[in-house]
C-alpha cells in the first residue's frame, strides 16, 4: 500500500527513528524554527536564581543586585516565577497554534508499535497510517508521535484498543491550514490543555 496523500504526492521519509514498516509522511512543519522565546527567558531567570543560590552558599556576603540586597526567599520566588513563566509560555504557544484545529474521524489503515530507547530506558510507542476526507480532498497521514510513551506493550495495546474502534476509525485533530499535520485525540491532559 502506498503511503501518499491523494492531494499531492508526498515524498515519504524515515526519520531515522527505527525500522518502521509504516513510513513517516512529513507534514511540512518539521523545519520551521522555534520562535517562542518565553520558555527560554523563563529558564534564564530560573538559572539566574540557581547562580544566586550558588553565590549564597559560597560567600558569607549577601549578593547585591542593582544596589539591592538579594535574600534567599527572593531568589526562590524568582526561580519559581521563571519556571512558571516558561511552562505558561509553552502552554500558550501550543494552545494558540492549535486553537483552529478541528476534530475529525479518520479511517485507520494500519498501525504498528515498537520498543524504543529514550535515554532513560526502554518504552513503547506507535505509528498509525490514517485516511480522511477534508474539504472534499482525501489525505493519508501519519499523525505526530503521541506526547507520551508507554511502559509496556500491553498498556500500549490497551490504549490503541480504546482509541481505534472495531471498524478501524479513530479521532484526529488536524490543522485545517495543513491537513497533513495531525494528532491522535487522546482525551487526556494534553487535549484538555491544548485543544
Amino acid at each position: 500500500m502506498k503511503n501518499q496523500s491523494v492531494e499531492n504526492s508526498v515524498k515519504k521519509i524515515n526519520r531515522g527513528d527505527g525500522d518502521w514498516r509504516i513510513a513517516y509522511i512529513p507534514c511540512g512543519e518539521e523545519c520551521k524554527p522555534i520562535c517562542n522565546l518565553g520558555p527560554l527567558l523563563g529558564m534564564i531567570v530560573f538559572l539566574a536564581g540557581v547562580w544566586f543560590l550558588v553565590q549564597f552558599s559560597q560567600s558569607k556576603h549577601v549578593p547585591v543586585f542593582f544596589d539591592h540586597r538579594v535574600d534567599t526567599k527572593t531568589v526562590l520566588m524568582m526561580m519559581a516565577g521563571g519556571w512558571v513563566f516558561a511552562l505558561a509560555s509553552l502552554w500558550w504557544s501550543g494552545r494558540t497554534q492549535r486553537k483552529t484545529w478541528v476534530k475529525i474521524k479518520a479511517k485507520c489503515l494500519d498501525k504498528e508499535w515498537q520498543r524504543v530507547f529514550s535515554g532513560e530506558g526502554y518504552s513503547w510507542t506507535f505509528r498509525l497510517l490514517c485516511k480522511f476526507y477534508f474539504n472534499g480532498k482525501e489525505y493519508q497521514v501519519t499523525p505526530a508521535p503521541y506526547w507520551t510513551t508507554f511502559i509496556s506493550e500491553n498498556s500500549l495495546k490497551q490504549f490503541l484498543e480504546r482509541k481505534i474502534t472495531v471498524d478501524h476509525y479513530c479521532d484526529l485533530y488536524i490543522n485545517p491550514k495543513n491537513p497533513l499535520q495531525a494528532e491522535v485525540v487522546g482525551r487526556d491532559v494534553k487535549d484538555f490543555l491544548l485543544h
